[in-house]
Formats: C-alpha cells, sequence, structure tokens
C-alpha cells in the first residue's frame, strides 16, 4: 500500500524564512519526496509541525488524490514496480512536443544522478550547451549526425571527448525511458541515438609507474623547516600510501583502526559495487609507524580514524588539491615533470609485480580490484587478508627499507615507551613496547624488548602483559608499575652483555642474543 503525506524539511529552510512544501511517499518501506510548487513560513505551521493554512491543505489534498488515481491506473497488484518508477510515472506531465534537453538533463543531475558522478555529467552537460551555443535545446533536434559533428568540436578544442559524448548519450536514454514510458503509450522523443557509438580514440595510455630508485629519491627528501609545508606532507601522504598498497587520498581520511590494531577502510570508489563493500584490512609495518604518529587522529574510541587529514583540510577535494600542489613540488626536486599522487597506487603495483615477484593475482587483491572470473568463486571462501600483508611487507622492505631505516635512525620506526635510558655511546641498545596489532583475545599485550646492535636487532618477548589501561592513546607504557618491571629486564639484559658492551671486541647480534637467551 502507497500512502502519502505533506511535509517540509526543517534543514531546507530558504533565506527568506520559508520551507518548500513536499509530498512523502512511502511504499515498502521505502520513502521518496516529491517537490511542490508552495511554500510555507512558521505562521502557516503549528508547533508539531503540521500545516495550519487550509489553503496549503487543500492544495495537497488535490495533489495526493490526481497521485493516487494515477496510481490506480497502474495496477501494482499485477505489476511489480519499483518506488523510483512509481514517483516518475505519476509526477510526469504531458511535455508536448517540445521537452527541452537541457532542463531534464538539469533536473535529473540534481535529483537521480549517482553523487559520485554529478560532477562528471554537469562538466559533460556544460560542455554539449557551449557547443550548440543556447540555454537551451530540444530532444527531438538530437541526433547522430548532431553528436558526430560534437565529437569533432571537443576534438578540435583539445578535448577527448568519449566520455562527454558517453554522458550526453545516457541523459538522452534517461529522458527517452522517462517520457516514452507513459500509460497512454506515447512517443514523446522520436529521435533515437541507438545506433550512434562514441569513437573511443586510441591514444597511448600513460604509464604513471616510477622505478625504485625514483621511490626512493621521494623517500629521501629532506623536511622543508618551514610550517604546514605541502611539500612535506604531500611526500609523506605519497609513502603512505606506496605503504598501504596504493590506498587513494580519499580513502586516506576514512580510513580506521579495527579492533586488532589493523588499518582498515571500504575502498570509496568500489564500495557501492562490492557485495564486500570492498574492504580491506592492513597490518601497518614498522616503517609505516612513524607516519601514524606523525599524523595521528585525536579521534578516541574502538574505530577511530588512523589520520587527521578530515580534520586539517574541509574536504577530500580540498586534501587532494593540496597534494597536487604538493606532488608538483616533489616532480620537481627528483626531475619528473607533473608528478601526480595516484602514481604511488601505480607504482606499488608495477614495482610488487616486476622487481618482488609478487603474483599477479595478489596484486589484484593488494589494488583492491575485482576479479570477475573469481566471482563465484568468492562466494566460497572466506577472505584472508594475510597473502597481501606478507607481500606488502616484502615490497616495503625491498623499496624502502634502506632509505627509511637509515632515515629513522636506530630505532628502527618502532612505537616505544620513551623511558630508554640507555646511554648513547652503548653499542647495545634496548627498547621496550607494545606492537598494537599484536593484541590477545582477552585485549591485552605482552611487552617486547628490542635488542639493537647498529641497523641490525632481533625483539625478545617477555611475561610482562599489559591492558589498555596501562598505555595512553598512542600505545606507549604508562603505568608506574609496569615501567619499573620494564626498567628492571632492560637493566638485567645491560648486566648480561656489560662485557661486550665496551667496544673492545667485535661482535654480532647473534652472540649478543646467544647471552640473553641462556
Amino acid at each position: 500500500m502507497i500512502t502519502f503525506k505533506a511535509c517540509i524539511v526543517k534543514k531546507d529552510m530558504r533565506k527568506d524564512g520559508t520551507w518548500p512544501v513536499l509530498i512523502r511517499m512511502t511504499y515498502k518501506r521505502q520513502s521518496r519526496m516529491i517537490r511542490t510548487t508552495m511554500s510555507v513560513s512558521s505562521e502557516d505551521m503549528t508547533a508539531s509541525g503540521n500545516f495550519r493554512n487550509q489553503k496549503i491543505i487543500d492544495e495537497c489534498d488535490k495533489l495526493i488524490h490526481t497521485y493516487r488515481k494515477r496510481i490506480a491506473e497502474l495496477k501494482l497488484e499485477f505489476n511489480d514496480m519499483e518506488i523510483e518508477d512509481i514517483r516518475r510515472r505519476i509526477t510526469i506531465k504531458d511535455p508536448g512536443d517540445n521537452i527541452d534537453f537541457i532542463a531534464f538533463c538539469k533536473t535529473w543531475i540534481e535529483e537521480f544522478c549517482n553523487p559520485k558522478s554529478r560532477n562528471n555529467y554537469g562538466v559533460a552537460l556544460r560542455s554539449f550547451e557551449k557547443f550548440i551555443g543556447s540555454p537551451s535545446y530540444s530532444c527531438n533536434q538530437i541526433s547522430k549526425e548532431l553528436m558526430q559533428r560534437y565529437e569533432i568540436w571537443l576534438n578540435e578544442h583539445g578535448v577527448e571527448g568519449t566520455h562527454y559524448c558517453i554522458a550526453i548519450k545516457k541523459m538522452f536514454n534517461e529522458a527517452r525511458y522517462t517520457y516514452n514510458d507513459n500509460a497512454d503509450g506515447k512517443v514523446y522523443i522520436t529521435r533515437s541515438l541507438e545506433f550512434y557509438f562514441p569513437k573511443r580514440y586510441n591514444k597511448p595510455i600513460e604509464k604513471r609507474a616510477l622505478t625504485i630508485d625514483q621511490i626512493r629519491a621521494i623517500a629521501a627528501i629532506p623536511d622543508e623547516e618551514r610550517a604546514n609545508s605541502q611539500r612535506n606532507m604531500a611526500r609523506d601522504a605519497f609513502l603512505i600510501s606506496f605503504m598501504m598498497m596504493g590506498t587513494n587520498a580519499v580513502d586516506l581520511i576514512d580510513c580506521v583502526y579495527d579492533e586488532d590494531g589493523n588499518i582498515t577502510y571500504e575502498r570509496a570508489k568500489m564500495r557501492d559495487r562490492c557485495e564486500d563493500r570492498a574492504r580491506i584490512v592492513i597490518k601497518p609495518h614498522p616503517l609505516l609507524r612513524p607516519y601514524l604518529e606523525k599524523y595521528a587522529s585525536n579521534e578516541r574510541g574502538n574505530s577511530r580514524r588512523v589520520f587527521n587529514f578530515h580534520s586539517r583540510y574541509s574536504t577530500s577535494h580540498c586534501f587532494n588539491c593540496k597534494l597536487a600542489i604538493g606532488m608538483k613540488e616533489i616532480g620537481n626536486c627528483i626531475g619528473i615533470p607533473d608528478l601526480t599522487f595516484y602514481a604511488a597506487r601505480h607504482s606499488m603495483a608495477t614495482i610488487a609485480l616486476n622487481d618482488a615477484a609478487v603474483d599477479k593475482y595478489t596484486v589484484h587483491e593488494m589494488l583492491n580490484h575485482q576479479v570477475p572470473i573469481y566471482r563465484i568463486t568468492d562466494m566460497y571462501i572466506k577472505k584472508d587478508f594475510r597473502n597481501i600483508n606478507d607481500a606488502s611487507f616484502k615490497l616495503i622492505d625491498l623499496v624502502l627499507g634502506p632509505v627509511l631505516r637509515k632515515k629513522c635512525g636506530d630505532a628502527d620506526c618502532l612505537l616505544t615507551d620513551g623511558m630508554d635510558s640507555t646511554k648513547h655511546e652503548d653499542r647495545i641498545k634496548f627498547k621496550y613496547y607494545v606492537i598494537p596489532q599484536d593484541i590477545h583475545a582477552d585485549r591485552t599485550w605482552n611487552v617486547v624488548i628490542r635488542v639493537m646492535l647498529g641497523r641490525e636487532y632481533k625483539e625478545i618477548g617477555t611475561s610482562v602483559r599489559v591492558s589498555q589501561r596501562d598505555l595512553n592513546a598512542d600505545y606507549n607504557i604508562i603505568s608506574p608499575t609496569v615501567i619499573e618491571r620494564c626498567n628492571g629486564l632492560v637493566e638485567s639484559c645491560r648486566r648480561k652483555v656489560e662485557d661486550l658492551n665496551d667496544g673492545t671486541m667485535p661482535i654480532r647480534i647473534a652472540d649478543v642474543m646467544g647471552r640473553l637467551t641462556t
């Protein structure tokens, strides 16, 4: 059963203090709003939000009566229709023989177009409007010959027009579907673009992948001293994207920590097309952790966002603009003109396949692409992200390990508790910390001691266990009791290797571990 109710949306108040009157149609637990030409002010409304103006009430009743009459003609007891089709059928008016294509497209883009594609269709429509040189154009004047002339015009203006022409054809077909599918069977739009196919220009595809040396050159670019450097931010975001399997900028804004301390997000471009909403889980590599600290979000909770980009930039578009400016500066530094942020994604996939010996299927999974030939198989297999994370660790060690480990120094970019009291001149150093993703089922962690000798290191597990209350938001140990126990363990380790730490004899990390584990 379909129900109707006249209403307003409070947040849609206009500058003059009025609201547009809407008719809310509800069918099968779904609702759609139908616009009217009426408006109301606060004087026409009661305190509970109902209309008190009798003239408005009567006009709404007339509209609802008309809609119910048209619904009866649809015979829904025999025809199963979607609510969107019903709304279109009952609100369409007899347009006559001169349907304005430009006006229809503007309405369609505003009300029916996917929000993600709205800007693209808008650009194509403005281009077409400029081509015809008029703010209005009849649907029955659009033809295959006109579209071919439009293609030539785009080419003359230096625009590769395939996507523009596809968008115009799509909106024209929507107009035919909207007006020609009516209860009377009348054909309002007689023209058709059924046999028009936009010419696809065979331009060579630009390969945006960088080499390993170029990626390392980006990582080695020193910090600018000026505050809020766009180059520093773009360099760091580029490396973050590379170490997160080519994550797009919009997804860097939205990614969150899961309950195991891993990074997860649903890829914005694919989430509406995949049953699993294109979810991916990324285990942070140790070289990524300094960037997690540097750009940590101030949010708290179990599903807090990973990075603070959402608070630093008002929209994802603004974030992308700043990245573009910073990447241009980076390109100038390393001699790559027109370097883009998206090169991180291309480079990750290319180097993984060609240099890190990662198979193509795993690269597909790292990119979070759909593989159609496995669609049925995937229905039977529970998704596991271990393979792609192992491949990502292998890739990061190959490409960025030599640069970032040297850049970060002996600490090797790990989260530590900041309580290391080791003397600077000691050859053998110790740090204790917890690894966020190594959480136990009871939501506790074991403290780990890192043993470092030059650029080599080993880790020793301990029996010291901590819970969330023993850590701060950055997983640093704050409990005095735990810190005292850990300092005692470190001091015990230091005594065992005291004679090795005087620098009088060459030693290896294996010799140190032999002392500590016996």
